[in-house]
């Protein structure tokens, strides 16, 4: 069986990896936000969007510091 998803639910993404021992995730884009999470070195997360030197990791709102990440 196949199953087909329409364009316009798809979302470009860039592919990349946690690069520091241990990355804090944040509400939005900046330091000042709440933690939300962390991720470890080696983990590989998908790139939804940026802005300025972070990076939107999911599609909720989830952000790293940008230079902590290895982008492929």
């Amino acid at each position: 069986s196949q199953h087909w998803v329409s364009g316009r639910f798809t979302q470009q993404v860039t592919r990349a990896t946690v690069n520091a021992d241990t990355l804090n995730v944040r509400s939005d884009a900046g330091a000042n936000f709440d933690k939300v999470g962390s991720l470890l070195k080696g983990i590989e997360v998908f790139i939804t969007e940026q802005s300025g030197d972070w990076s939107k990791i999911s599609l909720e709102m989830r952000w790293v510091k940008t230079s902590y990440l290895d982008i492929e």
